[in-house]
């Protein structure tokens, strides 16, 4: 028959005590005064078992820190008291206490919703993490696939090497064959005739290899340059050559500054900075861009002189300013394939001074050939080093 403010007062000045004391307290209670107690005091929290507000039934769950509500109206009209007196009940207890209950009912929903969410998140993890299981595997089973594939492609380009290679010296020695044949038939026009034809067959055969073959060897030599090789080629400087990036295209350097170089390759001209290039040779490096290139436009103004000779009329002098070194190789390897089938004496290239990468990939080319007497510049009056004349035996 405690009255109800008067109880919640006493209990509050003993927890009170309690607590100073340090004693533990289990304190359970319908009191709004000691739920408020509880949330303003340290050392002091709150605590209820969760209850479906839905069903009006308990869910067996503890949650620390919210204070529990004794759901009273609920229950009343729920086992039948009449609905007026419970509004009545309602509107009796007082504001303060309808907004304890419904924000004890709010956090209530937002801890089950809250709850909701978490298993959804956990169960969202758990799937994660199994695709994630999933995807290490497939990664490694394709790393194994690709380690294979790349065994086997090795094997397979080492051998596409070794036969082109086979190929492209049957055929050079088809060449030589033709050559040497027209020499000892000394003209004779049936002789000259089948020999042509040879020749002719030959170099298609060279003309469609050449190009794999070179493609495949450079693609060799950049998996297989070693790093000491390039660093001892020595610092940057105008007209060396250089590459762009590791595998990357190879032109020459025309300007340099402190940071970027301007670097040519072909017609294309492009600033590129220094940190990014590497130098593979310097200006007699083959292969690279001429820098007296003006234009590629050049090239069609080439002009070849004649003369004629008693079985063949056969270019004696090529002229080659102006053309980039890779197509100028091309045409000096025809140039003295012609001079060989007509047995001309000699021939000139004209290839002009410039930065003399041209001339120097010129002679590199024909000092690999085993079937000329020499090669060496021209006299000053007949151009000096500006031409070269290769000489047959």
């Amino acid at each position: 028959g405690t009255d109800p403010a008067e109880g919640g007062a006493l209990a509050e000045a003993v927890l009170r005590r309690l607590t100073a004391r340090g004693t533990r307290v289990v304190a359970t209670t319908h009191v709004g005064a000691l739920k408020a107690f509880a949330h303003d005091t340290p050392g002091v929290a709150n605590g209820s078992m969760a209850f479906d507000r839905e069903t009006i039934a308990p869910t067996y769950r503890f949650r620390a820190g919210v204070p529990g509500s004794s759901y009273a109206f609920e229950i009343a009209a729920r086992v039948g008291l009449p609905a007026p007196v419970v509004q009545d009940a309602r509107e009796r207890v007082g504001e303060a206490s309808v907004r304890l209950d419904a924000l004890v009912a709010d956090v209530e929903k937002r801890a089950a919703e809250a709850e909701a969410d978490l298993a959804a998140a956990t169960a969202r993890l758990a799937e994660a993490d199994e695709r994630l299981a999933r995807a290490d595997r497939t990664r490694a089973d394709y790393d194994a696939r690709l380690d294979r594939l790349r065994s086997d492609t090795d094997a397979r380009r080492a051998q596409a090497l070794a036969e082109a290679d086979e190929i492209l010296a049957g055929a050079n020695a088809a060449v030589e064959r033709a050559v040497r044949e027209i020499r000892e038939a000394q003209a004779d026009p049936e002789a000259t005739r089948e020999a042509r034809e040879a020749l002719d067959a030959a170099r298609a055969v060279v003309a469609k290899r050449t190009g794999a073959v070179k493609r495949r060897q450079t693609e060799r030599k950049r998996t297989t340059t070693a790093p000491a090789a390039v660093a001892a080629v020595g610092p940057i400087e105008t007209g060396d050559h250089v590459r762009v990036d590791e595998g990357g295209p190879v032109g020459e350097v025309i300007e340099l500054t402190a940071r970027e170089a301007v670097v040519a390759f072909g017609q294309l001209v492009s600033r590129v900075k220094l940190g990014r290039l590497v130098k593979v040779g310097g200006p007699a490096a083959r292969g690279g861009p001429s820098r007296s290139s003006p234009a590629l436009s050049r090239r069609s103004e080439r002009r070849a002189t004649a003369s004629a000779t008693p079985a063949l009329s056969v270019r004696t002098r090529l002229d080659l300013r102006g053309a980039r070194v890779d197509e100028a190789l091309a045409d000096v390897e025809q140039f003295v394939d012609e001079g060989l089938v007509a047995g001309v004496a000699s021939l000139e290239i004209l290839h002009g001074k410039g930065t003399g990468a041209l001339r120097a990939a010129i002679h590199e080319a024909l000092a690999r050939r085993g079937d000329l007497a020499g090669f060496a510049v021209a006299p000053l009056d007949q151009g000096g080093d500006g031409v070269t004349v290769v000489t047959f035996g």
